[in-house]
């Protein structure tokens, strides 16, 4: 029988990942909870090569991102999935944009379904989402069939290095502050990854808007990094993040 790597891919795949997020309050009571399975990206095979290789260049797992971006069109509460561009073939979550403002007429390469860019005409800026996958595709407010003008993504970010060491009450692993908690320990062929995202952090998506009192986020889709690669994504229904709310992740990678 003929290699077949697709097929291969799916009857032995590199990992599996269990997501969970928890909505806790000011006391750590869990007010809202969510869990499933993940999506192990494409990019997971090369980062875990590095990593048998011990290449210099390996950061291990090293940042989770999470973002406004992972909801159905006008369905702030039900996930996309894979008709909406959840797939392996991701490098980045849907809220992670290029650190460019586009001119209209813009010839993209390499777009993915969900993607999204900043747009500016050199006086207003707007951010289109891209509505198939296309070698290339030009940017257009007229081409209704390829884009769609959508609200700014925002995406929050914690950063973190790995010890080898199972993670006590006392330890944390983050290295960008603001009082956020990274934990991990390793639990025979997994590792389990514990996040808190402080009450004051992640809240400014919305900020003196007509819809909120207080600075307020949606939060629904997260993104797991390794040697600066998308390793695991899951989005999820919409978390609602303010001042009054931490929430915390739980990211179990199962080999």
């Amino acid at each position: 029988m003929l290699y077949n790597e697709e097929q291969y891919l799916k009857k032995y795949p590199l990992a599996e990942g269990y997501f969970q997020i928890d909505s806790l309050d000011k006391d750590d009571n869990v007010i809202d909870h969510y869990e499933s399975k993940n999506l192990i990206c494409l990019g997971a095979r090369k980062s875990m090569a590095e990593i048998f290789f011990k290449s210099v260049s390996a950061k291990y797992a090293h940042r989770l991102v999470i973002g406004t971006q992972g909801c159905k069109d006008n369905q702030k509460f039900k996930a996309k999935t894979e008709e909406d561009g959840v797939v392996k073939e991701r490098t980045h979550i849907f809220s992670e944009i290029p650190n460019t403002t586009y001119a209209y007429g813009t010839l993209l390469e390499n777009v993915m379904k969900g993607d999204i860019f900043r747009v500016s005409d050199g006086y207003i800026e707007k951010y289109y989402k891209a509505l198939k996958d296309a070698d290339t595709l030009v940017l257009s407010s007229d081409d209704l069939e390829s884009w769609v003008e959508t609200e700014p993504p925002y995406t929050y970010e914690i950063g973190f290095t790995m010890t080898g060491i199972d993670s006590t009450m006392y330890d944390n692993l983050c290295t960008t502050g603001r009082n956020d908690i990274v934990k991990a320990e390793q639990k025979d062929t997994s590792v389990v990854f514990t996040f808190y995202i402080d009450t004051d952090n992640g809240n400014k998506q919305y900020v003196d808007s007509s819809d909120y009192d207080v600075p307020t986020t949606l939060f629904n889709e997260a993104g797991l990094y390794v040697n600066d690669r998308l390793f695991a994504m899951r989005t999820f229904p919409s978390k609602i993040k303010d001042e009054s709310v931490k929430l915390r992740i739980i990211w179990t990678i199962t080999f």
